[in-house]
């Protein structure tokens, strides 16, 4: 939870000091996953069967950080901010 939360706040402080472009927070769309994921984590810790579903919304966090930061980052690219 601590690096997501460090990922989402670097993201946030980025577009705050104008580091960033603010269409970059798109990829805060991986919140979303990455709570569940450490939820999932948190209720079948000593379950290793049951992390499967928090191991799959891992990746897909993971993906879609990368994909709204570049998606905004496109955006802005082309809508000249």
């Amino acid at each position: 939870m601590v690096i997501a939360g460090c990922a989402f706040f670097n993201l946030i402080a980025a577009v705050a000091v104008g580091l960033l472009p603010p269409s970059t927070l798109l990829a805060l769309l991986a919140a979303l996953p990455a709570g569940l994921a450490v939820r999932g984590l948190w209720r079948h810790a000593e379950q290793p069967a049951r992390l499967i579903p928090a191991i799959k919304h891992t990746i897909l966090a993971a993906h879609l950080y990368g994909i709204g930061l570049a998606a905004g980052l496109f955006f802005a690219k082309g809508l000249g901010s």
